[in-house]
């Protein structure tokens, strides 16, 4: 850990010294996510929407990071009870970047790093009824997630980035029985597809 530690102060360094492109941006899109389980059981995916704040530097050896805060709602529906959960998440992302210059002023970027959220609420619903009741932290759900991320983007003259990225938790932020009575512990898994606006761009500056 430390390792790869010094190694992203190595390169943020060198990239910050040898800006080629920086960019502000906005960003929104939709979320598919679940849980990842010790034992596999019967759970869908549920959707949700994704909206945050980034800021991305890539130098003239076409490394690069890109740091932000955003929000993301995050879940997964249990299909033997027909209860969906809701989590509201915020958090933060870090990631290393390799940027790939294409014509036309446009790029490819491929990247990888870690996120931290927190829930700031939640909620559960019962497909049958369709009633709602808020979900009660510390027992079976915890409100910390962190873990790892991969992510790719187009990016069009430096302005409009299509991106998606997808993460996993390395933290269990569920953990009930299995059907034969097992512990079973659940980690985040979610995929993302977004639109990013440079605000640097469209605010005129270079």
């Amino acid at each position: 850990m430390k390792k790869a530690l010094f190694i992203f102060v190595i390169i943020f360094s060198v990239t910050a010294a040898n800006a080629q492109y920086k960019q502000l941006n906005v960003r929104g899109g939709a979320t598919i996510s679940s849980l990842y389980e010790t034992y596999t059981s019967n759970k869908s995916l549920v959707i949700g929407a994704e909206a945050g704040l980034g800021y991305r530097k890539v130098s003239k050896h076409n490394w690069g990071f890109e740091t932000g805060i955003y929000y993301a709602g995050k879940g997964t529906k249990f299909n033997n009870t027909g209860v969906k959960v809701h989590l509201d998440y915020v958090g933060a992302n870090a990631d290393l970047l390799y940027n790939f210059p294409l014509v036309h002023n446009n790029d490819l970027l491929f990247g990888a790093g870690v996120f931290v959220a927190d829930a700031i609420g939640g909620k559960s619903t019962k497909d049958s009824t369709g009633a709602s009741e808020k979900l009660v932290f510390g027992d079976d759900w915890t409100r910390f997630d962190g873990g790892i991320e991969v992510r790719a983007g187009f990016v069009i003259n430096k302005t409009v980035t299509i991106g998606a990225h997808y993460g996993i938790g390395i933290f269990n932020i569920h953990s009930d029985l299995d059907p034969r009575g097992r512990s079973n512990k659940g980690r985040s898994s979610s995929a993302t597809v977004n639109v990013e606006f440079n605000l640097y761009k469209l605010m005129g500056k270079k």
